[in-house]
């Protein structure tokens, strides 16, 4: 029996005696993704739901595996990651960092919170650090390990291509170029950043889950270090000047693939994103006034507040650029029976990112127009 649930103390006592006699694996998948939460807030949400868990599963007789999902981003304060616990929360620990956070007002705590962030760009991946020093410390004798996925995005073939269901991170940045909109971000063109396919990921949690049981098996001591699995990949990652070129390249119309080269791009200077933002904000306004005299709901300057507060958020991942050990993925890779391997399709070395991109634009368009059809449908039900 598998679990993946996010708050160990609701469980009533019926279901939690169920869970400790039958479960076996367990996938922590749940995490608040907002890069501009209150960082005690992202603490509680991240670090302390995942101890209450690990908690439980201590009395969880037939546990084989607990895979906790973390982000390979959780270290992006060093520009090379390994396949390992950083112990190096800053202040003494996490421990005294919540104490301090608790005894300050909100203005306080916001003042505070940059100084504890330190290098860190935002609560989201420090407190992601700060759960994986915490299970290091705490739950070295589960069988537990640690999987860093890097940015995830839509699938490349289950359940179908192009499959997505939200617009994080880079598959929200994209919006724009699938509308024929206008959008130039600030950032590095030559950066190349991790990626991977949403069923790639998944299939390597399994994958993982199924390592982790294994090293319990082989492993002796007592005291043994948590496996970290850094799922990332060096051999055909995407710059971004190309990763524009292949979005657009899904675009049906050969006019929309060469105009999506100019309307969405990847600058190295600020001022020109900054100059194109107001233009368009002033644009969005406009359109909104005029929607406005004619009974129509305004959504313009709504909808381009969203994209760049996402543009915001993930620019200091289009700035930077980190080397990676992944000796644990390729490992764990290479044991895979042929069936397995057929089944778990999960080596991003062998992605063939062209082939990939031909069925981004269109899972993105179908998300869109289920969302549009989601509101609409909601409108009518209040009305009646």
């Amino acid at each position: 029996m598998e679990a993946s649930f996010e708050q160990a103390d609701i469980v009533d006592d019926v279901d939690k005696a169920k869970i400790c006699n039958e479960v076996q694996i367990v996938f922590h998948v749940m995490a608040s993704i907002r890069f501009d939460e209150v960082l005690d807030d992202a603490i509680a949400m991240n670090v302390t739901s995942a101890r209450r868990l690990y908690a439980l599963a201590n009395a969880m007789a037939e546990l084989r595996s607990i895979v906790h999902v973390s982000t390979f981003y959780s270290n992006c304060d060093r520009t090379h990651i390994e396949e390992r616990i950083y112990d190096d929360v800053p202040f003494g620990g996490l421990e005294h960092i919540q104490l301090m956070l608790k005894q300050l007002d909100p203005q306080e705590k916001e003042r505070v919170a940059q100084l504890v962030l330190g290098q860190m760009p935002n609560s989201y991946v420090f407190s992601k650090k700060c759960a994986e020093a915490m299970i290091g410390r705490d739950f070295q004798r589960l069988p537990i390990g640690i999987f860093r996925p890097p940015i995830v995005i839509s699938s490349y073939r289950e359940p179908v291509p192009g499959w997505v269901d939200c617009f994080h991170g880079a598959s929200g940045l994209t919006v724009p170029v699938v509308l024929g909109k206008t959008m130039w971000y600030y950032g590095n063109p030559d950066i190349k950043p991790f990626v991977m396919p949403v069923d790639y990921t998944v299939a390597g949690m399994i994958a993982a889950a199924c390592d982790i049981y294994r090293r319990q098996q082989i492993i002796l001591p007592v005291e043994k270090p948590v496996p970290v699995y850094n799922y990332t990949f060096e051999k055909n990652v995407v710059a971004y000047r190309d990763w524009v070129a292949l979005v657009c390249s899904g675009l049906t119309n050969p006019i929309d693939r060469w105009l999506g080269r100019i309307k969405c791009r990847i600058s190295p200077w600020r001022i020109f994103p900054k100059i194109l933002l107001w233009l368009m904000m002033l644009q969005a306004w406009v359109a909104d006034e005029i929607l406005a005299w004619f009974g129509k709901r305004r959504s313009n300057v709504r909808a381009l507040s969203q994209i760049t507060s996402l543009a915001n958020a993930v620019e200091y991942f289009r700035c930077h650029m980190w080397t990676m050990d992944n000796g644990n993925v390729k490992h764990m890779i290479s044991l895979l029976s042929n069936d397995d391997a057929q089944r778990l399709d999960m080596d991003g070395d062998r992605i063939d990112w062209r082939d990939y991109y031909k069925s981004y634009v269109k899972g993105i368009a179908l998300e869109l127009m289920r969302k549009a059809r989601s509101r609409q449908l909601q409108r009518q039900s209040k009305k009646a």
